[in-house]
């Protein structure tokens, strides 16, 4: 291999992993969606009966994306606050910090984790558990990203 190719393989190899993390996400969610709204509730079948196949790649991935993505967010508050101490410290600095891989990560977490919480809200009792504990996981995760973003400024 070339040193080129090589170069572009070791810049490549990492966005190309997480690119598939976050498709093979937003597809095994959207399966999930999919079936959920689409299930005509009966006497015989009340509630959606997943897959086991699904019901773990989803709960797997969701469960990964969630403490990736909020992980790197307390990783670049961390560093930000390393750097530029209290003072300089602004969810801007951290925005900035952050590599695009991240923000296509917390979007795709964010708009799956909304479409799963609108999901329970509507769709309660046609829903599986699954969909139940990735709402709540998703509040939890939400509830996690406003301690950065409500935090006093100190000014």
């Amino acid at each position: 291999m070339t040193s080129t190719g090589a170069n572009w393989l070791q810049k490549a190899l990492f966005p190309i992993i997480a690119g598939v993390i976050i498709l093979v996400f937003v597809g095994a969610w959207a399966a999930v969606l999919i079936q959920v709204w689409s299930f005509i509730p009966s006497e015989e079948a009340p509630a959606v009966v997943l897959g086991d196949g699904l019901v773990v790649a989803a709960g797997v991935l969701a469960t990964t994306l969630g403490t990736q993505t909020a992980s790197a967010l307390g990783f670049a508050v961390a560093e930000v606050r390393a750097i530029k101490g209290d003072s300089g410290f602004s969810v801007v600095a951290v925005a900035q910090s952050l590599r695009i891989e991240t923000y296509v990560a917390v979007f795709a977490y964010l708009a799956i984790g909304l479409a799963v919480f609108a999901t329970w809200l509507f769709r309660e009792s046609a829903a599986p558990e699954l969909v139940n504990a990735f709402a709540l996981s998703l509040l939890g995760w939400l509830i996690g990203a406003s301690g950065v973003i409500f935090k006093p400024t100190g000014e």
